[in-house]
């Protein structure tokens, strides 16, 4: 089995981003294990499973690039579910990124993502006209994150992403 990218995100910078959906919590925690928040439009995603779990590998694609990630722990409770991936080697990050559903006491659905991450060194020029160093503009991160939530939910709620850096 291929290394992951890191040995730990110890020290990495940071990115949370919460969002309540309107959505059943049962039909969006079907939609995320199903690679729901990857096949957004940005990325051609193949998984080696077509469902989320401990050990799967999925593969990014977005132009003539390809980035592979593995799930590293996939966790299912009552009222909390969700997954953590982390990058493999090629990828234009290093870290891990998961993705959670949580079940709110009113009912709502809280949809996460927590990042550790920080840019690769690439041997190769990175896939973007600027520096493998440049990240989205954080102005930019909720938008695309509202994106990724209304793929859990047909129904965004009119909700704004909260981010935190």
């Amino acid at each position: 089995m291929t290394p992951l990218s890191y040995t730990s995100t110890d020290g990495f910078p940071e990115l949370h981003m919460s969002r309540v959906i309107t959505a059943d919590f049962e039909t969006a925690a079907e939609k995320l294990f199903r690679w729901g928040v990857q096949r957004s439009g940005l990325f051609r995603v193949r998984p080696t499973h077509e469902v989320v779990e401990t050990g799967a590998e999925v593969a990014l694609g977005f132009g003539p690039w390809t980035f592979r990630c593995r799930v590293i722990d996939a966790f299912s409770e009552p009222n909390r579910c969700g997954f953590t991936y982390g990058t493999l080697p090629g990828h234009v990050e290093r870290g891990e990124e998961t993705f959670t559903l949580e079940r709110l006491q009113d009912g709502r659905v809280l949809f996460l993502i927590d990042a550790k991450s920080q840019p690769a060194r690439f041997p190769h020029p990175a896939p973007s006209h600027r520096p493998a160093e440049a990240c989205p503009d954080p102005p930019l991160l909720p938008a695309r994150f509202g994106r990724l939530s209304r793929r859990l939910t047909a129904d965004s709620g009119g909700h704004r992403p909260r981010a935190t850096l």
